[in-house]
This record gives C-alpha cells, sequence and structure tokens, in this order.
C-alpha cells in the first residue's frame, strides 16, 4: 500500500511547514505542495489552510486525521511483517551497543535469556552514539542500549543512570571528598569518543565549564593511559571504569552528574515478542546488579 501522501500529510502537520516537512521527507518544497493538492483534489475538500506562519488542518482535515493515523500505522506494521517472512529474522535479535554495556550488562542478559528461550540467537555490534541512534532508526538494528540523546527521536526505555566520575593522574594534589567541577575551569582536558563526548559536554554547558579541551578524541582505554601519565584529565562514566585497576585518581564531582542508559528502540509496539522479552529480561538483570 502506498501511504506515502498520508504520511506527507502528518509531516506537514505535525511541523506546520511545508520547508521542514520536505527536508525530513527528502523531497523539494514544491514537490510536497503539488502532493498536497493531488491528495486534496482526490479527497473532494480542503485539507490545509496555508499561510505566511505555515501550514495548519482544516475543520474537515482534523475530523479525518485519525483514521489517516491508523492507516500509516497499520501500513508501517505490514511493511514490518513482510520484512521479518522474507529476512527470516524473528529468531534473530540485532543488536547495536556501547562496548562497556555489552561486556557489564548485555552478556548476562543474554546467557539468562538464552535458558529460557535457546533458539534466540544474537547479533551484537558496538558502536558510538551516532553509530547506534542510526542503526535503530535505519532498521539495521532492533534495539540499541547506549546513553540518551535528546536530538534522536527514538523511544526510549530508561535502564540506570551512570554516575560520571573526575579522573585525574595519581599525584594530583586533591583531598576533598568530591571534585568541584568548577575545578576543570581552563585545564587541559581529554575528551572520551564514542557518544561520552555528546554526555559531557551536555555537563560542561549545563554548568558553564570551559575546560581546555583537547582536539583529540579517543577511546577511554587510551584516555585513562594519557591521565595515568599526567597529560590532564577527564571525565569517565561509572560503568566504564568497573573492573579496572588503573593507576589514577577518581573522585565523584560536585554537583554530582549522570548519564542516562537505556534502550533505544524504533517501536516497541511493533517490536517482535523475542525482542520485548529481552528487553524485560535487560531490564530484571540490570535492576538485580544493583539491588
Amino acid at each position: 500500500m502506498d501511504t506515502k501522501k498520508y504520511e506527507a500529510l502528518l509531516a506537514s502537520i505535525n511541523l506546520g511547514s511545508f520547508t521542514k516537512a520536505a527536508e525530513i521527507l527528502g523531497c523539494t518544497q514544491s514537490g510536497l505542495t503539488h502532493m498536497m493538492n493531488g491528495l486534496e483534489q482526490e479527497f473532494g475538500f480542503q485539507l490545509l489552510i496555508r499561510g505566511h506562519h505555515g501550514v495548519k488542518p482544516t475543520p474537515n482535515c482534523s475530523r479525518i486525521l485519525p483514521h489517516i493515523q491508523k492507516l500509516v500505522e497499520a501500513n508501517t506494521a505490514l511493511d514490518i511483517e513482510i520484512k521479518r517472512v522474507n529476512t527470516m529474522k524473528d529468531s534473530v535479535i540485532r543488536i547495536g551497543s556501547y562496548t562497556s554495556i555489552i561486556m557489564h550488562w548485555l552478556s548476562d542478559a543474554v546467557k539468562k535469556f538464552n535458558t529460557d528461550y535457546p533458539n534466540i540467537t544474537f547479533e551484537i555490534k558496538d558502536g558510538g552514539a551516532d553509530d547506534i541512534y542510526g542503526w535503530v532508526m535505519d532498521g539495521t538494528v532492533d534495539i540499541g542500549f547506549l546513553s540518551r540523546q535528546e536530538e534522536y527521536k527514538t523511544e526510549w526505555i530508561p535502564l540506570r543512570k551512570d554516575p560520571l566520575l573526575a579522573i585525574m593522574p595519581p599525584d594530583d594534589s586533591h583531598t576533598n571528598k568530591l571534585f568541584p567541577l568548577t575545578e576543570f575551569n581552563g585545564k587541559k582536558f581529554l575528551m572520551p569518543s564514542y557518544g561520552l563526548n555528546k554526555d559531557i559536554l551536555r555537563v560542561f554547558k549545563k554548568y558553564g565549564i570551559e575546560p581546555n579541551i583537547s582536539n583529540s578524541h579517543v577511546n577511554y582505554n587510551v584516555i585513562l593511559s594519557m591521565v595515568e601519565r599526567g597529560l590532564g584529565m577527564s571525565i569517565l562514566s561509572e560503568l566504564l571504569l568497573k573492573g579496572r585497576d588503573d593507576n589514577i585518581k577518581i573522585m565523584e564531582t560536585k554537583p554530582r552528574i549522570y548519564r542516562e542508559l537505556g534502550i533505544a528502540i524504533q517501536s516497541h509496539k511493533y517490536a517482535t515478542p523475542a525482542v520485548k522479552n529481552f528487553i524485560e529480561c535487560t531490564k530484571e538483570t540490570v535492576a538485580e546488579k544493583y539491588k
């Protein structure tokens, strides 16, 4: 079923603009306008009120919008089921995740899940925040395990707040229990990559912190090695540091700061039963670890 016109109508109304809707849909504004004109001719009445301040639905359009929404959702569900039949993916759960989550959460969750569902297999790939959100949105993976990034519009299932901790060279002179965030101002700061940089920059912006950030964005193993040798300071998460024995100084910050770890998914409603069950299994596994 071709629902592109209906999807374009919903996008135009939700965004209040042909320009924004065309950008999201990957078409020209004139093409979108032509599409809406054709839809109005097909329906036999005006659908949109158009003006300098954008577009909004007419009363007649508002009356049929719930039915159009249901039609688009039903078509999406149909496409998903057809894809599953053709690719035989019901027995496979595809996951994108941070390495730290794979190591400390997912390995246990997969083991527990396979006890009850031995015929389900997993395809797991690690990546950064942008990678994983992209995989979720284009269907490369069924679910993503990572930190929440507001700019990506996926469904979100929170799992746990992961504390962000200050890390310094072993000879650092701070003796207080907590490390003031203001102490980062003007200091050489080694910025991690793979999404943690987004979490840290969000904190710096919130509290007005302006460190001297290194141009290099590297993985946390390199960060730890550089901090250990006195080449700067950084911030890493509690989960990343779990089980390590590096020669560094680790302190909680003042104020305490966190990143929210959880699950990104296109649609929990239309997920396979296997995916839904694995999400519940993971939630239970994580909760048990922090009792």
